[in-house]
């Protein structure tokens, strides 16, 4: 599958097209394969009716296990997705429930 893939419920985003410091509800989490390898595909909340699908970088999917994933989308605790800039090279992201 590849990354620029258009869904029907959200179109595919980078990180630089959400902000910095906002924190967007996690509505569905998915593990997947793409032609980069396996990853995280995360369906975010930017509005109220409108939803992105946002792919995880492959350094931090891993961190996300099956557990993890299914904790997400089934959950009724809220779980959000926030990233954070510190300088020019390191991002932090965070996936936290509510």
């Amino acid at each position: 599958m590849a990354l620029s893939t258009r869904y029907e419920s959200g179109t595919v985003v980078g990180l630089t097209t959400l902000e910095v410091d906002k924190s967007y509800p996690i509505t569905h989490a998915e593990r997947i394969n793409t032609d980069m390898g396996g990853t995280v595909l995360l369906t975010l909340q930017t509005e109220p009716d409108h939803y992105v699908k946002y792919f995880l970088p492959l350094s931090f999917s891993d961190l996300l296990t099956a557990d993890n994933v299914n904790d997400i989308n089934n959950s009724v605790r809220l779980y959000k997705f926030t990233f954070r800039k510190i300088g020019d090279n390191i991002l932090l992201i965070h996936i936290v429930a509510d």
